[in-house]
């Protein structure tokens, strides 16, 4: 036979149910806690790398473009010259002769760096910043978007002159004496004017680039304070 025994604890009441229960609920609430902390510290982290990813690319960026300006200032400049010369030159015998004025070969571009705002963008984890910072570099970033197209728009110009000059049998090369019909002069400088624009609205915006970088590397946290940078970064500039 089997003998039965009496259980060696109570039997559960109400009251070590709702215990059991309450003792579950605080454990989870805990674990909770805890993991919340813990995501807030990386989270804490990482906002704090981006920030200081983004200052760094913002103050590597500047002289990069200070080296551009000093490249494509001279350019739009010589341009301009090229466009008075052409229009001054007096028509003698149903042709106009002028020289070209000189201009020191400039320096190769460099494209200033923007890949840690994109990142961020493309990854999502711009969200950890906070709003007044996304704004600032959302600026920055208009001024990035705006470099490549108005460099997209010089080269086009500038293939624009070229095709017309190959077409007359003359070269825009810093020096050279040109002799034209002033029906071609009036065409190559049409192109030429082009390209002068286009090259004073790429350098305006590279100087707005720069000085909306120096803000945000310097803790600007609205327009209002980030003009004063841009204002600063644009004198000098070709206008």
């Amino acid at each position: 036979m089997l003998d039965v025994h009496p259980p060696h604890a109570p039997a559960h009441t109400w009251r070590d149910f709702f215990i059991h229960i309450a003792t579950i609920v605080v454990g989870l609430l805990i674990a909770i806690g805890l993991e919340q902390t813990v995501e807030g510290i990386h989270r804490h982290h990482q906002r704090h790398q981006l920030e200081e990813d983004l200052r760094a690319e913002a103050e590597s960026r500047i002289p990069l473009i200070d080296h551009d300006l000093a490249s494509f200032g001279p350019m739009a400049d010589w341009y301009g010259e090229v466009l008075k010369s052409a229009r001054s030159a007096p028509v003698a015998g149903g042709f106009v002769t002028f020289t070209l004025p000189a201009m020191a070969p400039p320096s190769a571009p460099i494209r200033p760096p923007d890949s840690v705002w994109n990142a961020a963008v493309a990854s999502g984890l711009v969200v950890i910043l906070p709003h007044q910072q996304i704004e600032v570099w959302s600026r920055v970033n208009y001024f990035a978007s705006l470099d490549a197209k108005y460099h997209e728009e010089i080269i086009s110009a500038g293939q624009s002159v070229d095709a017309v000059s190959s077409r007359l049998g003359v070269r825009l090369d810093p020096g050279a004496s040109l002799h034209l019909t002033p029906a071609d002069r009036d065409e190559l400088m049409r192109s030429v004017a082009v390209l002068y624009e286009k090259s004073r609205t790429f350098n305006s915006n590279l100087a707005g680039w720069k000085g909306a970088s120096d803000a945000a590397a310097h803790g600007a946290h609205t327009d209002e304070e980030m003009m004063p940078y841009i204002h600063k970064a644009a004198e000098g500039v070709s206008r």
